[in-house]
């Protein structure tokens, strides 16, 4: 194979629900109120001029917090390593996980045996559009200096599955129901 085929780059966007919707309430809750009592305020201080400035804040308000709220994560598969990134409002990206294929000691749906073996452990990642995406897969693997047991929630491709058989068929269980 060579390197284009042993690259792989998949991008979901969360969801408008369960918690992220009421983040999303509250951040337009302030954007209502913030306004409003600013510029109550400054009237009561007889500050009429400063007013203007009002709108001008809240823009700024809403350009610096709005991003905090539109949430994609992005997977990319390079050399066998699997990278994953949360992406704020398509502008800033951090990088939350890097872990190998190769060190994975299951890579499977989450559904079933394999959804309850991913529920026991204690320490998870999350990287799905929704929890109810029926794409979802679950990779255990070991993490840290201590070598403690994590798993990683992530909506897979055929193509990542044929790539992560690749290099290591060992833990990979393919679902045939996959919709990409």
């Amino acid at each position: 194979m060579n390197e284009y085929s042993n690259y792989f780059e998949y991008c979901v966007e969360v969801k408008n629900e369960g918690a992220l919707r009421l983040k999303r309430f509250l951040l337009v809750l302030a954007y209502i109120l913030f306004p409003v009592v600013l510029f109550s305020l400054l009237c009561m201080l007889r500050l009429y001029v400063l007013g203007c400035f009002t709108v001008l804040l809240t823009a700024i308000l809403c350009f610096f917090t709005w991003r905090y709220v539109q949430i994609e994560y992005e997977y990319i598969v390079v050399k066998g390593e699997m990278s994953f990134s949360k992406i704020f409002g398509r502008r800033s990206r951090r990088e939350f996980l890097k872990v190998r294929i190769h060190d994975m000691s299951m890579l499977a749906p989450y559904k079933d045996a394999y959804k309850s073996r991913a529920d026991s452990i204690d320490k998870k990642y999350y990287a799905v559009s929704s929890i109810k995406s029926p794409d979802i897969y679950a990779a255990i693997f070991k993490e840290g200096k201590k070598n403690e047991q994590a798993v990683v929630l992530f909506e897979a491709t055929s193509k990542f599955v044929r790539l992560a058989k690749f290099y290591n068929s060992a833990i990979v269980v393919e679902n045939p129901e996959l919709r990409y």
